[in-house]
């Protein structure tokens, strides 16, 4: 059985009663419609509004813990413990719809997804859907040791793990689309993002937290900004990462524009009940990453009222470009 609790107040939200089987791994659809839940039995999809199974899938035991919803939130993506693919799954059929003959780390960016998978005596980013080539990682891992790969949730930035023996753990950390290493951190147990500007490091004596500029030197939003300029030329619409996230009481909420046009975001909750409109009017082409630029929600309702801690989806509509995404408010 799964449970979903606030974080913020420690009260049970959801009780999801026809879950069979140990958790692996649990992943929220981009509007935050669904949830998924996958583990040894298979992978559940249950609707947050009231916590109904919508379909059972039974599929493998996912090998990375990844569970992507694509965008359309019509096809469920896992990386299937036993096989060297990336399976796409019909959430309304409940069958396997196509693979790709490959699988890696995954992280949503735009419309696609960036995975990140060996290749030779290193690492290959591209793009899933439209399988462009991103950037070659020349990182070539120990045969005889373990290690992972996780990408940063904007997809800016990828950790390459090594576990060798004891007090020799180092992480190392890339440029997603440059293939350069930023930086790197020796003697920890684990390293993993949390949220967009933050990182938490496990060591032998406890778990710290640092600011991702302290200790990389880097703001991965400004990496982002330069993949759009130098690597794709012409910049793509694009939804980014709020920042802060966490935030109280408000965040900036940046995007790119490929084209003269009206922007909205309207702000939701985990329920789907519309919590905010910020119209923006009409926008030029570029980018709006910065403060001066961005949009900022205030942590207000369209009522003028301060809203609770909790998770919250922002949708950017701006012609024919919608996606959406996460924050969280915490008090």
């Amino acid at each position: 059985m799964d449970h979903i609790y606030d974080g913020s107040t420690g009260r049970e939200i959801y009780r999801f009663v026809d879950k069979m089987g140990h958790t692996s791994v649990m992943s929220y659809s981009p509007s935050g419609r669904y949830l998924a839940s996958n583990g040894w039995m298979g992978t559940y999809i249950y609707e947050t509004s009231t916590g109904r199974t919508i379909k059972y899938i039974p599929n493998e035991w996912v090998d990375i813990d990844i569970l992507l919803f694509t965008n359309d939130e019509k096809k469920i993506i896992i990386l299937p413990r036993e096989k060297n693919v990336t399976e796409f799954w019909d959430i309304e059929t409940g069958e396997l719809a196509y693979n790709r003959p490959y699988k890696g780390a995954l992280v949503r960016y735009g419309n696609d997804f960036l995975q990140a998978r060996s290749k030779g005596n290193g690492i290959e980013v591209s793009m899933l859907n439209s399988r462009k080539v991103i950037s070659y990682i020349s990182a070539k891992m120990p045969e005889k040791h373990y290690w992972s790969k996780i990408f940063h949730p904007g997809g800016n930035i990828i950790s390459i793990m090594t576990f060798r023996e004891e007090n020799e753990s180092v992480c190392d950390f890339y440029n997603t689309w440059t293939g350069k290493k930023i930086g790197t951190i020796s003697n920890i147990n684990f390293a993993w993002f949390a949220g967009d500007d933050h990182i938490f490091v496990v060591k032998d004596d406890g778990l710290e937290l640092y600011r991702i500029k302290d200790i990389l030197g880097v703001d991965p939003k400004d990496l982002g900004f330069k993949m759009q300029t130098t690597q794709l030329g012409r910049i793509k619409s694009e939804l980014m990462p709020n920042y802060p996230n966490p935030f109280n009481p408000g965040t900036w909420i940046p995007y790119h524009l490929s084209e003269d046009t009206n922007v909205t975001i309207k702000i939701h909750s985990l329920t789907g009940q519309l919590i905010r409109t910020l119209d923006l009017g009409h926008k030029k082409a570029g980018s709006y990453s910065d403060k001066a630029k961005s949009a900022y929600w205030d942590g207000k309702d369209n009522n003028g009222e301060p809203v609770g801690s909790g998770l919250y989806f922002y949708t950017i509509y701006a012609g024919d470009f919608i996606a959406t995404r996460k924050m969280i408010l915490l008090k």
